[in-house]
């Protein structure tokens, strides 16, 4: 289950407000049928459940990774562009540092990280990023470089999120 909600002031005006038909959970997975309405805290706040058309499921479990010094939110079943590692196409990775850890019963933050926690997943292909030009000039004064650079980087989808 996941919610979205809308933020007010006047909750009143918000109740006679109509339930959108299709919801997206925190991936863009869409689902249908939305069950409930209410208030939390002055939020209107949908109750959903349904199939999802992306992740086959209801989403209900997200984790705060890092790799490579960046952060991404990751589910079961995303797919993602993270710096290169070494690996080839087909191996299961386990990436251990967790920050955080979001399902529908709490939410665990880490300090730094998440005991006993890690995300496992598959890497799908190695490849490199579109062309970056990086063109310096100084007027006046017959200076020009132009250089090229391609990030590399490994797409992986995320299978598993234990913790």
């Amino acid at each position: 289950m996941t919610t979205r909600s809308v933020p007010t002031s006047n909750p009143e005006v918000l109740l006679d407000f109509a339930v959108p038909s299709v919801l997206t959970c925190n991936v863009g997975c869409t689902f249908l049928q939305p069950l409930s309405t209410g208030l939390l805290n002055g939020w209107l706040a949908y109750l959903v459940t349904g199939e999802s058309k992306k992740c086959g499921g209801v989403c209900l479990m997200y984790a705060i990774i890092q790799t490579g010094g960046k952060q991404y939110k990751v589910t079961e079943g995303s797919v993602l562009k993270v710096e290169k590692l070494n690996a080839q196409p087909g191996d299961r990775l386990t990436l251990d540092q967790v920050l955080m850890i979001s399902d529908d019963n709490a939410v665990r933050v880490g300090n730094p990280l998440v005991p006993n926690a890690q995300v496992t997943a598959v890497v799908l292909e190695q490849g490199r990023e579109k062309k970056v030009v990086v063109y310096k000039y100084k007027r006046r004064k017959n200076y020009r470089r132009k250089q090229g650079h391609r990030q590399p980087y490994t797409k992986i989808k995320v299978e598993k999120i234990e913790g």
